[in-house]
């Protein structure tokens, strides 16, 4: 007999942070895991050195079931949320 589980499905996707409105997150590559146990991560990459650097877990993001990112037009990064079917904009806490 034959059987096949699904032990882990992940889903990887991300966009670079470009906007203005948080300096201390341009430049910041976002990328999440939609899958069991998922997560949002960013980090920022070094083209020159090769380096990885600010690397950070942001885990009240991972509680929205990320699906995709985007930007808009000024380079504000945007997410889709899974949990309610929904569009959110990256803001700066209070």
């Amino acid at each position: 007999m034959r059987s096949r589980f699904l032990v882990h499905s992940a889903s990887w996707r991300g966009f670079v942070h470009r906007g203005s409105a948080i300096p201390e997150l341009a430049g910041h590559y976002f990328f999440a895991d939609g899958g069991t146990g998922g997560f949002v991560r960013s980090l920022r990459y070094d083209r020159d050195t090769g380096a990885v650097s600010d690397t950070t877990t942001w885990p009240g993001l991972a509680e929205f079931g990320i699906t995709s990112f985007g930007i808009d037009g000024e380079g504000e990064l945007y997410f889709c949320s899974a949990g309610d079917n929904a569009i959110y904009k990256i803001v700066k806490a209070n």
